[in-house]
């Protein structure tokens, strides 16, 4: 018998399910022990009894269905265990979502689910809000401000459904979802393992939609004009040769009707910041991290002595200046779009620089300032939830 109460293994593989419509067989190890995750879904694709913790209501019935083969792989929900739905609160929402107009299976769509089951994952071991029924109603009077009280993650069909349609399709876009804090509004993409198909334009659009929802629903600075960005990959091969490969060329008319290009651009150029968060529980504690109210500030503060931060404008993007004499960068947020700006900065003033990182980071970061006059130094990531109050 398997017991159906908020917080066991089950009832977020329902919730996950429920909301992305399938999970990749591959990807179970994202939210936890791979192999429990296995046995569990292996026990559930049989006729098991199923016991309802709140009300003491049973139901036996097979759960899951697996259909696909390597990496396509995908466990769905079996269409008679659809009362189990109705026990966690999301029947309505997958029938609407999944069941109204057909499951769509081909691979476009599967790869799209998968995305977003993945960040679901992440978004259960970091304790984010994601299931329908609990999300706030996103305000979009622009003569009110309704500031949320929490971190809550609206997935991008969602995101279409609000302001009365005006969002429309996403699919112009790779983003899988919104993530809202008390503070800010973060664009959510999933790259997986693979650089990111990116649209400039679709990029854009949804970067200044995000933009506009935050600035109604939270406490988000209104001098900001470009959103953050989080990018959820299996490694930071994947973002970096999205961030450094993905250019788009502008180009207008001139007088004689000629196409004649004007600049060059870049993603990074869109985002006010982008954070890499890998597929696992380092990803997930960083994510609490970078959701708390002006984490960077209280990070700098206890990572950097007051003597050794620059008031007023820089050169360049930096942090602190160690004994006169050395630039300092603290990539505590996994922030590459500052690790980037960083190195070109010392590499136009020919200065000499250091990076702090936690140990998880390290690997893609000494990879990446390699030849460069620049030193990495690790700091656990339990001492910065201490300072943060994470634990």
């Amino acid at each position: 018998m398997i017991t159906i109460k908020e917080g066991s293994h089950s009832f977020f593989l329902l919730r996950i399910l429920s909301v992305a419509g399938e999970i990749p067989q591959y990807s179970l190890g994202i939210m936890g022990s791979e192999q429990t995750y296995k046995r569990l879904v292996h026990k559930m694709c049989e006729v098991q009894e199923y016991r309802n913790a709140r009300t003491g209501e049973r139901l036996t019935v097979k759960a899951l269905i697996k259909s696909g083969a390597g990496k396509y792989k995908t466990i769905r929900l079996h269409k008679k265990a659809k009362k189990l739905l109705e026990w966690i609160g999301t029947a309505e929402y997958y029938e609407n979502n999944f069941c109204r107009n057909g499951f769509p299976s081909d691979i476009e769509h599967k790869r799209r689910n998968h995305k977003i089951a993945e960040v679901l994952m992440i978004l259960c071991r970091a304790g984010i809000t994601f299931s329908p029924q609990d999300l706030p109603c996103l305000n979009y009077d622009y003569k009110t401000q309704t500031l949320l009280d929490n971190a809550y993650f609206y997935p991008s069909r969602d995101l279409k459904q609000y302001e009365r349609g005006e969002l429309k399709k996403l699919s112009y876009t790779s983003i899988v979802g919104a993530l809202l804090t008390k503070d800010e509004g973060f664009c959510v993409y999933n790259l997986r393992d693979e650089m990111m198909n990116w649209s400039f334009g679709g990029e854009v659009k949804v970067e200044v939609d995000i933009r506009r929802i935050a600035r109604m629903n939270t406490a988000r600075n209104p001098e900001k004009d470009k959103t953050p960005c989080i990018m959820f990959a299996r490694d930071a091969k994947a973002v970096l040769d999205t961030i450094t490969n993905c250019k788009t060329r502008q180009s207008k008319k001139d007088a004689n009707g000629k196409w004649k290009s004007i600049r060059i651009q870049t993603i990074e150029k869109v985002y006010s910041s982008l954070h890499y968060l890998p597929l696992d529980g380092f990803g997930a504690k960083l994510l609490k991290i970078i959701t708390q109210p002006n984490y960077l500030k209280r990070i700098l503060r206890a990572v950097y002595k007051e003597s050794e931060v620059e008031k007023g404008a820089k050169m360049f993007e930096y942090d602190g200046i160690i004994e006169d004499t050395v630039y300092s960068l603290c990539h505590l947020d996994g922030d590459i779009r500052r690790l980037i700006a960083f190195c070109n900065g010392l590499e136009v003033y020919k200065e000499k620089g250091e990076v702090l990182c936690y140990e998880f980071q390290r690997e893609y970061v000494e990879e990446y300032v390699k030849g460069k006059n620049i030193e990495v130094f690790t700091i656990s990531l339990e001492e910065v939830e201490r300072v943060l109050g994470c634990i």
